[in-house]
């Protein structure tokens, strides 16, 4: 899986993709199979500005995509959804809970 991850502050140069780690869902959390994706404000800060999460730090808190694996009851593997991701972390797959979805109507 790959996610866009940076080593150090500065401009878009320190923007590096690398394997990762694949997340796996725990309870009340889906794994999404990301689809789109953006680096916001947030992330410019985090990249540009000395302050932020330990480093190296993987970018991005927008996403689209399809649920891939766990759930409940409300979402379940093929439903369309955007989120917003509870921390900093632009990978190709993710895993979320439930409450922070809007599914496709």
């Amino acid at each position: 899986m790959r996610g866009i991850q940076i080593d150090r502050h500065g401009g878009p140069e320190v923007l590096t993709i690398r394997e990762v780690p694949e997340p796996v869902p725990e309870a009340g959390e889906v794994l999404i199979r990301s689809t789109a994706s953006s680096l916001n404000p947030v992330d410019w800060k985090t990249r540009t500005w000395d302050i932020g999460p330990e480093l190296p730090a993987t970018l991005g808190w927008d996403l689209a995509g399809v649920v891939i694996a766990g759930g409940g009851t409300a979402f379940r593997p093929g439903d369309h959804v955007i989120a917003g991701r509870r921390g900093l972390h632009f990978r190709s797959h993710e895993d979320l809970p439930l409450r922070r979805f809007r599914g496709r109507a």
